[in-house]
């Protein structure tokens, strides 16, 4: 597994340009341990990307969209997600938006491999998924 977690570096970019905005479609893509994202991740890709019952390629789409200051920080944030009756295995995960031709966000350490068999398997969100500051 080669994973460096954070947000992208051409994200950077983008929000200082205004590409990502509110009304887009956010999206959260899950990946496994053969995954290959770094900070050089651009865009959203499958390859890595979890298999399993319940899962879509491509992940699911997040909701409850917020900006936010947090002390001298600037916040993104949005809700957590659950795949219901799923089997899949997780280890990262990939922040990315849809309506700007799959622009990589962010790649989310989820601290171990996480898994379920037949059950509701659980993205929980930090408080602030990006931040700047």
């Amino acid at each position: 597994m080669s994973v460096t977690y954070g947000m992208v570096i051409s994200a950077k970019l983008d929000l200082l340009t205004g590409v990502h905005q509110p009304g887009d479609v956010y999206m959260v893509a899950l990946y496994g341990n053969d995954a290959e994202l770094n900070q050089f991740t651009t865009v959203y890709t499958p390859v890595g990307e979890v298999k399993g019952k319940g899962y879509i390629a491509g992940g699911k789409r997040l909701a409850g969209y917020e900006a936010s200051i947090e002390g001298t920080r600037a916040e993104l944030s949005w809700d957590g997600l659950r795949w219901p009756n799923a089997s899949i295995r997780a280890r990262s995960a990939l922040v990315y938006n849809k309506s700007k031709g799959n622009r990589a966000i962010t790649i989310l350490d989820l601290g171990e491999e996480s898994f379920s068999t037949n059950g509701n398997w659980d993205l929980v969100l930090p408080d602030a998924v990006v931040w700047i500051g």
